[in-house]
């Protein structure tokens, strides 16, 4: 079996990142092929999150170089990073409890609000997904607060599928991402 060199999706060399005069990362360095799952693991207050941040350019790193897909990325802010699919999504309760699911649904969509297809394509997919939500499109907080969190439908970057997952120690041949077991019941 012959196995073929490519670019990794994801090339982080030397980055160091500091919160004012704290340093947080010191010359992290990783790469990320084509098929390979990342956990990153560490402690509260690793730099976990940090790194994350820095990587989908919430953050500028204070020295490094970070490629995405070949492209030299290190600093480009946020914004211009979705468009070419990476992004980071919150996890856990991250949703505005005052505003009604669809409402949390519109503005997971913010991003791509101007691909009115493909913004329809998307609630379409999460309504199938998760066909209770369309129950609950009007409610505020309540049961379904968790399962209108389901951001990782909408932006669609690419490091949320298995094609650009990543971790140096452990890795994955074919990562599960998420499943509809592991949301929460949104019966009445």
């Amino acid at each position: 079996m012959s196995q073929t060199s490519s670019a990794p999706i994801i090339d982080v060399e030397g980055v160091d990142f500091s919160y004012g005069r704290l340093q947080v990362l010191f010359d992290v360095s990783l790469q990320v092929e084509e098929g390979e799952a990342l956990a990153l693991l560490g402690t509260n207050g690793a730099g976990k999150s940090t790194l994350l941040r820095v990587l989908c350019g919430l953050e500028r790193p204070s020295s490094g170089r970070i490629t995405y897909n070949g492209a030299d990325i290190t600093g480009r802010p946020a914004e211009r990073l979705v468009g070419s699919g990476l992004a980071l999504i919150p996890g856990g309760h991250a949703v505005f409890p005052d505003l009604t699911v669809r409402e949390n649904l519109d503005i997971q969509a913010l991003p791509i609000h101007r691909q009115r297809a493909t913004v329809r394509a998307r609630m379409a997919e999460v309504l199938d997904t998760f066909p209770v939500l369309e129950r609950y499109m009007r409610r505020r907080r309540g049961l379904c607060r968790e399962a209108s969190s389901s951001s990782s439908l909408w932006p669609k970057p690419s490091c949320s599928t298995p094609r650009s997952s990543a971790s140096t120690s452990c890795r994955s041949a074919s990562p599960r991402w998420w499943s509809r077991s592991s949301w929460p019941s949104c019966d009445p």
